[in-house]
């Protein structure tokens, strides 16, 4: 894995320590509504051009590495 990556093993432990990150879920509504892990910002995929702004803002404001969900 790359530094953009991790598992979902580490995503669950930064978030079980309580480590300020922000979980994006890049599925598809329909699929959020079915299950979700509590505290994920749904943006799918398709948007995420028109959300990078709104990304980077949320990103810079917290000052720790995102986690994005998604299959």
């Amino acid at each position: 894995m790359d530094d953009l990556e991790i598992t979902p093993a580490e995503a669950r432990q930064r978030l079980e320590r309580g480590e300020n990150v922000m979980l994006v879920d890049v599925r598809e509504p329909w699929e959020f509504e079915l299950c979700r892990i509590a505290g994920a910002k749904l943006i799918p995929m398709g948007t995420i051009p028109a959300n990078s702004r709104r990304c980077a803002r949320e990103i810079a404001f917290r000052r720790n590495r995102s986690l994005v969900h998604g299959d």
